[in-house]
Parts: C-alpha cells; structure tokens; sequence
C-alpha cells in the first residue's frame, strides 16, 4: 500500500464546506482517498440516529458515524471503481453529444422548412450525398 500524504486541518474544513454548499459525498470521497485506507460513504437515508438526535454538531455527528461503524451498522453507500466511474462519465457525455447533435440537424430542417426549400430527395439529409443536395440549395444568409 503506498503511502499516505498528511491532510491539514484548513483542508479538512475546506472539504467540510465543499460538502455544506452541496457537493456530493462521493466527490468528496474521491478527494479524501489519497489520504486514508478506505473511505466509507454513510447512507444518509438510513442513519436514523443522527436525524433524530437532539444535540446535533459536526462534532457529536462524526462521533455516531465512527460508533455506527466500529460497530458494523453503519449503512453505506454504494460506491463505483474508477472504471464504473469512467464509463458512466463516458455515456453521459455521448448522451450529451447525440443531443445536441439532434438540436443541430433540427435546427438545419427549421431553416430548410422556413425558406420553402422541399424535403431532401435523399434518404438521409446528412448523408454525403444529402449534404451535397444541401450545399446546392439557395438560402440567403442573413
């Protein structure tokens, strides 16, 4: 297991309001993990004894966790590996991609439509040979 780095206090708070204005848990893992072993994710829906603490600190908070914990009824969250992670990143993005794709040959149809100019004859207007049709079509650009 290769060494950990120190983490100093201003980072720790840094991290602490990170998660107060609304980062999520599991980004905040992320950065915790070259610090630690392993980094354990509470499910915050099913910690019912903090929710229903009368004296609630971060301080007496963090102490329940590490009780729930040490004691293994603690309830996690489901957590990625970083290949889980990469791939989730990489179909969000193709999502992404394809939408806007979709806006864009929408828009180019919107044109055509407001210009008068009749359906493409081809069976793909982004096809090569569509894309030719389009080229030779007479829109003023304004």
């Amino acid at each position: 297991m290769p060494a950990k780095r120190e983490l100093s206090m201003r980072q720790l708070r840094n991290l602490l309001r990170l998660h107060h204005d609304g980062v999520s848990a599991r980004e905040i893992g992320r950065l915790l993990s070259p610090f630690v072993a392993r980094v354990v994710i509470a499910n915050p829906l099913q910690v019912k004894a903090i929710a229903q603490a009368h004296v609630k600190t971060d301080k007496i908070d963090a102490g329940t966790l590490a009780s729930l914990h040490a004691a293994g009824y603690l309830p996690q969250i489901w957590t990625p590996d970083a290949g889980t992670e990469r791939a989730r990143r990489l179909v969000g993005r193709r999502y992404q991609v394809v939408r806007h794709r979709t806006r864009v040959k929408n828009e180019v149809h919107s044109i055509l439509h407001a210009h008068l100019i009749p359906q493409c004859p081809h069976a793909d207007l982004f096809s090569r040979v569509g894309r030719d049709w389009l080229l030779r079509q007479p829109i003023k650009l304004q």
